[in-house]
């Protein structure tokens, strides 16, 4: 297991997690977690039935393949996009990790989502995998000093990396067109991580949208979004999407205020 050093576990989370593992002869065994804030806590649970087990090609797809992205109707909830990529909220047995030989990335190169290049490689040949829907890992979400609140002015440039670096272990592994489908959509989900991380720049407003345009007007980014379904999305996520396949970033950049009042409340 791993657990972050400003996180915490409920006290009979091994337990439960090793008697399920036990009980299924599973490779990993994974569970939900609560988001600590200041003042209150918020449960995330996922789209999952109550003791889900998972064996062959269901286990892949659930957990390998959505290491790279949502596909078809997960799209319907966009927010659970890396619910299930993390390397905390997870068992794994000795035998999958040392048979895999997964490492973590350096975070300076990818900037972020080490947790799912991690997972790609720990997870590839998981047979088994079982959901406890219950929350026992405490993800703390109200430290300033965490990575993952600062504006990073590299993150444009690292991500380009860590989409490069996905796409080859698509090609080297010879993995189908849905691990590819899933990759577009987790690159057309990313304009809303870097339009967040630009809001957070310390430059005006004009420079802000600037920075929005070049995002949702790059290569990469258009050949993307083509490919996006937005028949499954709610309506405010069609908004956005629809947005960017025109290149309004004035729009987006008015999108992005919202969703920044909506994460803070």
């Amino acid at each position: 297991m791993f657990v972050d050093g400003d996180d915490w576990v409920d006290v009979d989370t091994c337990q439960r997690a090793v008697e399920m593992a036990e009980k299924h002869s599973a490779d990993v065994v994974f569970w939900s977690y609560v988001r600590e804030y200041e003042n209150e806590s918020r449960e995330k649970l996922m789209p999952l039935d109550n003791e889900t087990v998972l064996c062959g090609e269901k286990a892949k797809n659930m957990l390998h393949r959505r290491q790279l992205g949502l596909l078809g109707e997960e799209l319907a909830h966009p927010e659970y996009a890396d619910s299930m990529v993390t390397v905390w909220g997870k068992l794994y047995t000795n035998k999958l990790l040392r048979q895999s030989g997964a490492e973590f990335m350096d975070i300076r190169k990818i900037g972020t989502s080490e947790d799912a290049m991690f997972n790609l490689e720990a997870l590839q040949r998981v047979c088994t995998a079982v959901y406890i829907k219950r929350c026992l890992y405490h993800y703390r979400k109200n430290n300033p000093a965490s990575v993952t609140t600062r504006y990073k002015p590299e993150l444009c440039s690292q991500w380009d990396y860590l989409f490069d670096v996905m796409q080859e272990y698509i090609t080297k592994n010879h993995l189908t067109a849905a691990y590819t489908q899933a990759l577009r959509n987790r690159i057309s989900l990313s304009a809303v991580g870097l339009g967040l991380n630009i809001m957070s720049a310390p430059v005006s407003v004009r420079e802000k949208i600037s920075m929005i345009k070049s995002v949702i007007s790059s290569p990469r980014y258009r050949e993307a979004v083509k490919t996006l379904e937005l028949c499954y999305f709610p309506i405010h996520w069609k908004v956005f999407y629809l947005c960017a396949r025109w290149k309004n970033a004035v729009a987006i950049y008015g999108l992005l205020k919202v969703i920044e009042k909506a994460i803070s409340a």
